[in-house]
């Protein structure tokens, strides 16, 4: 079995800027390139003070709340805030949860207007309660080219893997080959996508065999890809949406806690087949072609 490289150092950071959740972030070594990556990202998030321009689908357009407080990162990968979260909400009067739960009902509504039912879905699926796993449809979730972009990059990730392992085999030589590559992505701020989910990760995992024959190297292989992005919320956050004001993220808190709703996780899976051919050259370029099948 070929190992290409440390699992470690692919490690998906699940950072995101959506309307209605905050994805857990996970701690690593301050030098990983990753993790440097995420505190830019959290860095500029930050700094952000004023709503994004409003566009195509505007019912729940993202932005931190007037005086947003800081995130911190905890031991344990999850978001936290000092002195608010899950635990230590205090429950309003039951007017005031009246008044916050009927501010969810009517954005259900102003999205299913708009054609955006997955959205609303998501949202009315968070306030039932239910928790768990959510299954969203893949021909869905691919009619984003977001999404086929970020599955496009680890197919030519895995390419470039089996392309240098062939050069690696001799005349009569087979390999096998496992790995497994995880892309994150968000949709564009005027796709329905953006406010279903915000910023997800596609993790794709292949399973190859290289055999060679004189010059030419035969690859097969299978992968699974796996969107996920987990539907939550984080104290401090929140989101300026026409027509509700600022809905800060303490809202969402509250309902959990005093009305019985339940973050959940989100998720899509596809298969897709891999077939290629690799030509050794002894000096020249090799020559290599893949093609690829499936949803």
């Amino acid at each position: 079995m070929f190992s290409s490289k440390v699992a470690s150092e692919k490690k998906a950071r699940e950072t995101n800027n959506g309307t209605f959740f905050q994805p857990k972030l996970a701690v690593n070594d301050s030098s990983d390139r990753y993790e440097q990556e995420a505190d830019a990202t959290a860095e500029r998030i930050m700094r952000m003070a004023e709503p994004a321009p409003q566009s195509g689908i505007d019912f729940f357009s993202p932005a931190l709340s007037p005086e947003p407080q800081t995130i911190f990162r905890s031991r344990d990968g999850e978001s936290t805030q000092e002195g608010l979260n899950e635990e230590t909400v205090t429950c309003p009067p039951s007017e005031r949860l009246d008044e916050i739960e009927q501010n969810y009902r009517s954005m259900i509504q102003s999205a299913r207007e708009r054609g955006a039912d997955v959205a609303a879905d998501n949202l009315d699926y968070f306030l039932s309660g239910a928790g768990g796993t959510r299954t969203l449809g893949v021909e869905w979730l691919r009619g984003f080219s977001e999404v086929t972009d970020a599955e496009r990059k680890n197919q030519e990730r895995f390419e470039n893997s089996l392309a240098d392992i062939a050069d690696t085999i001799h005349h009569g030589d087979t390999r096998s080959f496992d790995d497994y590559w995880d892309a994150q992505l968000t949709g564009g701020v005027t796709t329905e996508l953006y406010y279903a989910s915000g910023t997800s990760t596609i993790r794709s995992t292949g399973n190859f065999t290289l055999d060679r024959i004189e010059d030419i190297v035969n690859i097969s292989g299978s992968v699974a890809h796996r969107w996920y992005d987990p539907y939550d919320w984080h104290a401090g956050l929140g989101a300026y949406i026409p027509g509700h004001g600022n809905v800060s993220d303490t809202d969402g808190l509250v309902m959990q806690s005093c009305r019985g709703a339940q973050p959940f996780q989100m998720e899509a899976t596809w298969n897709q087949r891999v077939s290629g051919t690799v030509r050794i050259r002894d000096y020249w370029f090799n020559s290599t072609s893949f093609s690829w099948t499936g949803p």
